[in-house]
């Protein structure tokens, strides 16, 4: 077979293979990375997405990855169903009543801790917080939520008093000024939180020995479209390979390990909540997506 020949063979088969095909049209991933300069409870997402668009080029080849910003939170989830603006891929919990008219990847990224909530309070009032010792202690406690969080939509269905902001940041200031009496927070959210708004506001402090817990994590979404399909199918391989490797759990602890020692979960009471909105595949699939503290061999939770 003459050289000529041969590379047009060559050119035939890579031509009729899905690779081929499937690298001639290079998709763009939009993610909301952050709503104000304040805001980086967004930066691991960011990498974990980049990480997983990466291990999974041999199948899809190449892609751009860009970031935007929201100006106002609550319009997230809006503005990725109604295409309101550029982006086209966002992070939150599971909706089942959005399950369908958007396209949800059912692996908890952040490994549901998420559900792990740790109080911020008034350091004043640490001692207050030190009487509660199961879920019905939390009654005559007033909580901080934006509307359209379901972590307030969870304090309420436990019959729970909760306040709602009107910004993200707004809250803390909210907490400083004593319009509630506790922010509860993520547990991988807490910590830098407190750092940055700790500096402004002197008289907030992390609640020492209490934590919340409900089965809740955050999801990557999508618009329900063709593209909006094979953004999700690539995110959800290149997750798969991630927890199949390792280098999930590997960013987690990276990024979260410090965190975590710091807040000292195993010593914690852990109060339970139901979580109504738990996404029913994800939470049966695989144990192995999920954080749990009582893995070092102390007692889980405390109803």
């Amino acid at each position: 077979m003459s050289l000529t020949s041969l590379r047009f063979l060559l050119l035939v088969i890579l031509c009729a293979s899905p690779l081929a095909v499937r690298g001639e049209e290079v998709l763009s991933y939009v993610f909301d990375r952050a709503v104000s300069d304040n805001d980086v409870r967004h930066e691991y997402f960011w990498r974990v997405i980049h990480e997983a668009l990466e291990v999974t080029r041999p199948e899809y080849g190449d892609y751009n990855l860009k970031s935007s910003r929201l100006t106002h939170e609550q319009h997230r989830m809006q503005a990725l169903e109604h295409g309101l603006s550029d982006i086209n891929l966002t992070i939150a919990p599971y909706r089942p009543e959005l399950d369908g008219r958007l396209i949800v990847v059912h692996i908890p990224v952040d490994r549901g801790m998420l559900g792990y909530r740790v109080l911020l309070i008034r350091k004043a009032e640490q001692e207050r917080f030190d009487k509660i010792k199961k879920g019905e202690d939390l009654r005559g406690l007033h909580f901080g939520s934006l509307e359209s969080w379901v972590a307030g939509q969870i304090l309420r269905r436990a019959d729970l008093e909760v306040v709602d902001g009107t910004s993200y940041e707004g809250l803390f200031r909210m907490l400083a000024g004593k319009r509630f009496d506790a922010l509860d927070r993520g547990a991988v959210e807490i910590v830098p939180e407190y750092e940055h708004y700790g500096a402004e506001l002197p008289d907030i402090a992390i609640e020492q020995h209490v934590a919340l817990h409900y089965p809740m994590g955050d999801y990557l979404w999508f618009t329900n479209t063709d593209e909006g399909r094979r953004r999700a199918e690539r995110l959800e391989l290149g997750l798969n390979r991630m927890i199949a490797n390792g280098s999930l759990q590997k960013m987690f602890d990276e990024e979260f390990g410090d965190a975590l020692r710091r807040l000292d979960f195993v010593h914690r009471r852990i109060i339970e909540l139901p979580d109504p909105f738990a996404d029913p595949q994800s939470s049966l699939v695989n144990p192995s997506f999920w954080y749990r503290p009582g893995d070092s061999g102390k007692p889980l939770s405390s109803r």
